[in-house]
């Protein structure tokens, strides 16, 4: 050993290098770096121990005396320093992963935290929206004022609904707070008087025709159903349409498609459609006037409106 080797790691000539650089009792017949070196006759490239309280780094290079026999030169250095600041560096670092994953945690907190609040304003916004709605309706009895919940409850939905009522009880009043109400409210909101216009005439108006569908049918034009797409269309005194329309209504309500007067190609449609009438369709759903299968599909959401003799 050389004098700056004893200095740093005491005087180890004379003794058992396995205590040295192996830690062991025994290592000499089981992968001895010495040994390695010399029977394979190439240098073992650095590995680590500790001497005392010291960490080293060594390599074991094989010469050839000059008498001819086998020697193994150990270049040892002192890495205590490097290891040491790898271990502090180690520590770092884990205790910066805690530090950033208790930071992400709080901001992922955070986000959730404002998103319920958005939420929730959300909410607030739409219920204080809908009540000033809701007030346009007169009457403070407690009809009234379950009508006007049932309002709110009902408008987010995009449901169809039959209004049923007496005539000038305000369905049509009703169907507008709902509309207003419903997330569909920046839309198109058409009404049409299906006891207003005959037939034909209703028929051409709410499914459009093709061009040439009838006399005077120089061009093709859209129909409500068509126009109002995204939107909502309230349909008044629906107990009076003809068999040949409520087979055609029926069509809208179950696929979502309408075909011009004229044509034949299906069109397809995104509309919420609100009903209402003065008289019993469950009754003339009995007599055979009106088709149960448009009844029930009309008939989703029911609202009855209280006549004025019922709200004080």
């Amino acid at each position: 050993m050389n004098p700056s080797a004893i200095s740093t790691f005491g005087d180890l000539r004379q003794k058992q290098c396995y205590d040295h650089l192996c830690n062991a009792d025994d290592r000499c017949q089981n992968n001895c770096p010495v040994k390695q070196a010399v029977g394979e006759k190439k240098k073992i490239e650095e590995k680590e121990t500790r001497i005392g309280d010291i960490s080293v780094a060594y390599t074991c290079v094989p010469f050839r005396g000059y008498l001819g026999d086998n020697l193994v030169m150990l270049v040892m250095r002192d890495i205590t320093q490097r290891v040491q600041h790898e271990l502090e560096l180690a520590q770092f670092n884990n205790n910066l992963e805690a530090v950033l994953s208790t930071k992400i945690a709080e901001l992922n907190e955070t986000e959730r935290v404002q998103e319920k609040l958005f939420q929730e304003i959300n909410v607030l916004k739409t219920k204080l929206r809908n009540m000033s709605h809701v007030d346009e309706m007169i009457g403070s009895s407690r009809k009234m004022r379950d009508l006007r919940e049932m309002i709110e409850q009902v408008a987010a939905s995009d449901a169809t609904i039959l209004i049923t009522g007496e005539s000038g009880t305000g369905k049509e009043l009703v169907a507008n707070m709902i509309q207003k109400c419903s997330e569909r409210s920046d839309k198109h909101f058409l009404k049409v008087n299906c006891n207003a216009i005959n037939d034909s005439l209703l028929e051409s108006e709410l499914f459009g025709y093709e061009k040439g569908a009838f006399t005077g049918a120089a061009s093709s034009r859209k129909g409500k159903f068509e126009i109002v797409d995204g939107g909502t269309i309230f349909l008044d005194e629906i107990g009076d349409i003809s068999p040949r329309m409520q087979a055609a209504l029926l069509r809208v309500l179950q696929n979502g498609e309408i075909i011009r007067v004229g044509g034949n190609k299906p069109i397809t449609v995104n509309l919420r459609v609100i009903a209402a009438t003065n008289v019993d369709l469950a009754r003339k759903v009995q007599d055979g006037s009106f088709r149960l299968d448009l009844f029930y599909r009309l008939n989703i959401i029911n609202i009855a409106v209280p006549p004025l003799r019922e709200r004080k």
